[in-house]
């Protein structure tokens, strides 16, 4: 319904959300975490709203195990989802390739600073940026769109332009 967060922990803006948990290795094993009905149910919830945009996310959805049927769902139901991930091991040429097999589009990417040692002080996870530029370079390599979003802040504010420069 209209004006339902898609996220049960706390209420968040409506297709940029986080409805389907937190990436736990079992879909049900938290209680925050939608099951893969739940989620079947939050797809068709947005999708009669008909939105220009819809990105799954939270923590690290590779963990889901059901997250390629989630997706192809998604797209079945109209949606051209992205996916929105963390730089973590589950994050491979293997996995992104697998993404744009069953017809993902566009990957999402934090991109905090123009250099590891700023991105990281920003991101707060080490070392992530190392594997986030080279998860970019697979996803453009496997023909998927990379978005990258940046956390602009008083320690990289004055490297934008080089941010910008570097994606």
């Amino acid at each position: 319904q209209p004006g339902t967060p898609m996220e049960r922990t706390t209420p968040a803006p409506p297709f940029d959300a986080h409805p389907f948990g937190r990436g736990a290795l079992n879909a049900a094993s938290s209680r925050n975490e939608l099951s893969t009905c739940q989620s079947y149910e939050t797809v068709d919830q947005i999708a009669a709203l008909v939105p220009k945009e819809f990105v799954i996310g939270g923590g690290d959805p590779l963990e889901r195990n059901d997250l390629h049927q989630i997706i192809d769902y998604a797209r079945r139901r109209g949606l051209d989802p992205a996916l929105m991930v963390s730089p973590t091991k589950r994050l491979t040429a293997e996995a992104i390739e697998r993404l744009q097999q069953i017809g993902l589009t566009k990957l999402i990417f934090s991109v905090d600073g123009s250099s590891a040692a700023l991105h990281e002080r920003v991101h707060f996870r080490q070392p992530s940026f190392a594997a986030t530029t080279r998860a970019i370079r697979e996803a453009n390599a496997a023909g998927i769109r990379a978005e990258t979003n940046t956390v602009v802040s008083t320690a990289n504010i004055h490297t934008l332009r080089a941010i910008a420069t570097r994606i």
